[in-house]
C-alpha cells in the first residue's frame, strides 16, 4: 500500500507531466498554424504586387474606355447603405443603363494614368496604391468639348477575397473615405 507522502508525490509527478504535455501541445499547434502558407498582409502587398498592379491597370484601362460595368465588377460588394445607394446610382441598376461616365462628376475623359506608389499596407490591413490620372471634364450645361487635362490623384484600397484581388475603395485625394470617392461620391 502506498503511504500518503508517496501518493502526493505521484499526483505531483502526474500534474507536472500533464502540464508539460499541454504546454508542448500548444507550442506544436502554434508552430503548425504558422506553417499554413498564409502570408501576412504587409508581405502580401509586396509578394503579390504584380497582381495588385494588374488589377489597377485593368481598372484604369476600363476607365479610359468608359466601361462602367467592367469597372464596377472589379469592386468588392458595397456594405454601407450610402455605398449601396451610390452603387445603384453609378451602375444604373435602377435605370436604363449606367450613369458612370454619363452624368455630373463622372462625365470625363481620361487618356492616361501613372502609378505613383506601388502597393503598401495601410492602417486597415489592406493594400493601397497611389495613382495619378489625367482627366478632362465636360462642362455641364455649357456644351462644346471636354476641357483641358488636369492631374487627379486617387488611391486604390485593395483586398484579397476568395483568392482574388478586388478594389475595396477608390479614394480621391480630398480625404473622403467613401467607397467611390475617386469619382466624387
Amino acid at each position: 500500500m502506498i503511504n500518503q507522502k508517496g501518493f502526493k508525490n505521484i499526483v505531483l509527478i502526474i500534474l507536472v507531466v500533464a502540464l508539460a504535455g499541454a504546454l508542448g501541445y500548444m507550442v506544436l499547434v502554434k508552430k503548425s498554424t504558422n506553417k499554413t502558407g498564409e502570408i501576412p498582409v504587409s508581405d502580401l502587398c509586396i509578394v503579390e504586387k504584380e497582381e495588385i498592379i494588374d488589377l489597377v491597370n485593368s481598372f484604369e484601362n476600363a476607365q479610359m474606355k468608359r466601361d462602367a460595368r467592367g469597372i464596377l465588377a472589379l469592386f468588392t460588394p458595397p456594405e454601407l447603405p450610402g455605398d449601396s445607394s451610390t452603387y445603384v446610382y453609378l451602375s444604373g441598376s435602377d435605370a436604363a443603363g449606367p450613369r458612370l461616365y454619363s452624368s455630373g462628376q463622372t462625365n470625363f475623359n481620361q487618356p492616361s494614368f501613372k502609378i505613383l506608389e506601388t502597393p503598401s499596407k495601410n492602417a486597415s490591413g489592406s493594400c493601397t496604391t497611389k495613382v495619378q490620372e489625367q482627366r478632362s471634364y465636360y462642362p455641364e450645361g455649357v456644351g462644346g468639348d471636354f476641357g483641358p487635362m488636369q492631374p487627379y490623384t486617387v488611391y486604390f484600397v485593395t483586398v484579397k477575397q476568395n483568392n482574388a484581388w478586388k478594389i475595396d475603395r477608390y479614394l480621391s485625394d480630398d480625404g473622403s473615405t467613401h467607397k467611390y470617392s475617386g469619382w466624387g461620391y
